[in-house]
């Protein structure tokens, strides 16, 4: 798809969701989930949000 691979890959892995599974199985992508719960705010951290 164009992207860069971030890990080298075993022999015979070459399809992109396959390689973008075992990158992510190996933490090698660079991504981080935040998942704010109703009512906070974007960019405010739960731990410094007050009621």
């Amino acid at each position: 798809m164009g992207a860069p691979v971030l890990i080298d890959l075993p022999e015979g892995l070459s399809d992109p969701i396959e390689v973008a599974l075992f990158e992510f199985d190996n933490e090698a992508i660079p991504i981080t989930v935040v998942r704010r719960m109703p009512g906070e705010k974007w960019g405010t951290p739960a731990e410094t949000q007050s009621n």
